[in-house]
């Protein structure tokens, strides 16, 4: 096997960063949401395809040998004088594979999350791949026995469910193309997976916020392995590309008090309750300083491509959402909100899809809502099993994307604006699309206040 030294830094692990020009990195991460296929066999693929040449040479083993790294200057100036500005200037890509959604999200909510872009895997255009088993329930077999059995369901669920939208949708969709009716029942039978399903995620990031992720990450040593063990992988294809700069990056003891306190269960008022809507609940006072909004230009001249100033986001209003964890996943990644996200928990019920709670049909969606409530009963035996035997970092494997989640913030206006825009558009998933034309009608008091100002910037 030809190890292609000079294209990854590794030929055979699940982390690895492609040493490519950065344009053709992203391009490369970008295509996995709608691709079945491998960071890594993609890159060779078009290599051997002749579709993009690069040099023989693996430059940054040339430069290991360069004198500024021989003799320590890189980590004399980067570390030891702490000279922050190298490692916000510094930049890296990295491939990450075959691991769970969970670990997935733990990534995208790390605290210098703003400094820090991903890309993922869609299980709304692709089947599901398998599913990841935590090595602590090497400890306890009966409940390792039963976490796979209930993951094995899961999947069995989805391939069945896949078929009872493809029924439902050529009734009640009989104008759409088979492909389209094909990726809708995608994206409708994946609430019955769980949070342990594998992804592929690509990420970038400067390398001071990916320093400090691996810190946080890091503090899970004793408490999720995955979570720790891919820190530490990412650390060490890191320090392949970053020579000498990757440092200061193990868990103090608050990241470790942190991270545990994220694990404590929450009062909930209606446990284990069955939605047929998403909860949206918007303060109605606007909150901030409005004699800042000043100087902001002719603001119906704005298209989807401008930004609001910056001044807008001191102004907005508090936001709490219940949503399914699918949308949720979703949710996480609009950066220009300071999202305070809860843990998974069974508690907080479930929400039926919006096809299955429409009118019509009830011969196919009964049998659908019976199969997802039978799943998420199986969640919540093997998730409080979890808990009971202490293994709370490790329960949210077991939560199905159809669970309810809970997510708190301040919605700003200037993230507002692009959150509006881009999941009010038609090909957004549905629930997260009735999220935010919620959203909206709770701020059309605030597009009243701003001439011209128009929060979805796709609307005529």
């Amino acid at each position: 096997m030809r190890e292609y030294s000079n294209l990854m830094t590794n030929r055979d692990k699940d982390v690895f960063i492609p040493l490519v020009p950065s344009v053709l990195g992203a391009m490369l991460m970008s295509k996995v949401s709608r691709q079945k296929e491998g960071f890594r066999d993609d890159l060779i693929h078009m290599v051997e395809g002749d579709l993009i040449n690069l040099p023989d040479e693996n430059y940054y083993e040339q430069f290991k040998n360069s004198v500024v790294v021989a003799n320590g200057f890189m980590e004399k100036w980067g570390v030891n004088y702490g000279h922050s500005s190298i490692k916000e200037l510094d930049t890296l890509q990295m491939c990450i594979e075959n691991k769970s959604r969970w670990f997935t999200e733990v990534l995208e909510t790390v605290q210098p999350y703003k400094f820090m872009s991903y890309i993922e895997y869609s299980l709304r255009y692709n089947p599901p791949k398998d599913y990841y088993v935590p090595k602590e329930l090497d400890a306890y077999p009966e409940l390792k026995k039963s976490y796979i059995s209930f993951c094995d369901d899961t999947f069995k669920s989805y391939e069945a469910l896949n078929q009872l939208f493809l029924e439902l949708f050529e009734k009640r969709y009989p104008e759409l193309k088979q492909g389209e009716r094909a990726i809708k029942a995608f994206e409708n039978a994946r609430n019955v997976l769980p949070l342990s399903t594998l992804a592929n995620m690509g990420m970038q990031s400067n390398l001071r916020a990916f320093c400090s992720a691996l810190s946080e990450m890091t503090a899970y040593e004793e408490i999720n392995s995955e979570i720790f063990n891919t820190a530490e992988a990412m650390k060490e294809e890191a320090e392949k590309v970053s020579v000498g700069m990757v440092r200061h990056v193990d868990a103090s003891a608050y990241q470790k008090s942190y991270v545990k306190a994220y694990y404590k269960r929450e009062e909930i008022l209606e446990p284990y309750k069955v939605y047929r809507t998403p909860v949206v609940s918007v303060q109605e006072e606007l909150v901030g300083d409005l004699s800042t909004i000043e100087r902001v230009g002719d603001l119906s001249l704005m298209t989807r491509f401008d930004e609001l100033p910056n001044t807008f986001r001191g102004i907005g209003k508090h936001i709490s959402i219940l949503m399914s964890e699918g949308a949720h996943h979703q949710f996480i990644r609009h950066r220009a909100f300071d999202l305070h996200t809860k843990m998974p928990d069974v508690r907080y019920g479930i929400l039926l899809p919006e096809e299955v709670v429409k009118s019509g049909n009830e011969t196919i969606t009964d049998k659908i809502t019976d199969e997802i409530e039978r799943v998420y009963k199986a969640s919540c035996l093997v998730y409080e099993s979890m808990c009971a035997q202490g293994l709370d970092a490790l329960a949210p494997y077991a939560v199905i994307n159809c669970n309810m989640r809970r997510v708190d913030f301040f919605g700003n206006v200037y993230g507002l604006a692009h959150f509006l825009t881009l999941r009010k558009e038609k090909h957004a998933q549905d629930e997260i699309r009735t999220v935010a034309n919620r959203i909206h009608e709770a701020f059309k008091d605030v597009e009243d206040r701003f001439e011209g100002l128009k929060f979805d910037k796709n609307e005529e």
